[in-house]
């Protein structure tokens, strides 16, 4: 066999030291990360917030959890770093997260939706999994509805008799 041609051992031999080379230990879990829940939130009238978000994520390893919000139709989510909350993680549920959306004004509608990065976290190429699945695409939402003061103050107060 000349230089030019490989035999299916040394192709697999390869392969097993590129795996080794990122899990050097033998009980490694290669999967990748799920998240498992996230906190939906409802439509509120609280201005001032913040509004928490949790999330549980299965198989995290060495990679980052985000929060990725918007307000109103703007372009751009704003991320978020979530911060490990779990207190058990040899609990095999999951490590939980929590980050918050700080507080807006009334009739402000609230994308957000939760990002699993790799360790670059260059953009959405780094990442390894979303809630809801479609990341951007398709993101949670809730709306800060108007007070009844802030009604009145308009003028559109509501006889609740």
């Amino acid at each position: 066999m000349d230089a030019s041609q490989s035999s299916p051992l040394s192709a697999v031999s390869l392969a097993t030291m590129m795996l080794l080379s990122f899990c050097p230990s033998a009980g490694c879990d290669v999967a990748a990360p799920t998240i498992a829940a996230t906190t939906i939130l409802s439509d509120t009238s609280d201005v001032v917030g913040p509004y928490a978000v949790y999330t549980v994520v299965e198989g995290i390893g060495d990679h980052r959890v985000e929060l990725r919000y918007r307000l109103d139709d703007t372009v751009t989510f704003i991320p978020v770093l979530m911060e490990s909350i779990d207190e058990d993680e040899d609990s095999g549920d999951g490590e939980l997260y929590r980050a918050a959306i700080p507080g807006a004004r009334a009739g402000t509608r609230i994308s957000y939706y939760i990002a699993v990065l790799d360790g670059t976290g260059s953009g959405e190429g780094g990442r390894l999994a979303a809630d809801p699945e479609a990341g951007a695409a398709a993101p949670y939402q809730f709306t800060i509805l108007p007070t009844m003061a802030q009604d009145s103050q308009r003028g559109n107060a509501v006889d609740r008799e």
